[in-house]
């Protein structure tokens, strides 16, 4: 997921900005950290200090073998469901947020929109409550 943003650019603009600069960086210390620390890499049950591991080629390989790895999944995955990264990115042009709720009716169907809410003159209780119906479903743009 860290390299998901970089691959939606590289294949949806072209080319990667510099915007998901953090992410590859955040990626990177993941896949040190899996080889380095934890054991869990081509490299076997070690555990390197980061003296050892600032300078190891063969960690460095290892590393940049595992970003690569996930970073063509991601595109794979971007290449493949492209009209729904760019049915989310038009969603999220209009409506700025969307939960976990939201995106998933984003990436399978037509979108309604937020509830209205209904503001009332406070008496004793509430000053907001939700309108119960929905205006009519969008579909796909």
């Amino acid at each position: 997921m860290m390299l998901a943003a970089r691959a939606a650019e590289q294949v949806i603009l072209g080319e990667p900005s510099s915007g998901c600069s953090q992410d590859l960086v955040d990626a990177t210390q993941l896949a040190g950290d899996v080889h380095r620390l934890w054991g869990m890499g081509d490299l076997g049950l070690v555990a390197l200090s980061d003296g050892v591991a600032e300078v190891d080629p063969t960690l460095r390989v290892a590393v940049r073998r595992t970003l690569d790895e996930a970073h063509a999944r991601a595109v794979a995955v971007v290449t493949e469901r492209r009209a729904d990264v760019e049915r989310l990115a038009r969603e999220l042009q209009v409506r700025r947020y969307l939960d976990a709720a939201e995106v998933r009716a984003v990436m399978t169907g037509p979108v309604a929109p937020p509830p209205r809410v209904e503001r009332t003159a406070p008496t004793m209780g509430p000053a907001v409550r939700r309108t119960v119906t929905r205006p009519a479903a969008r579909g796909p743009s």
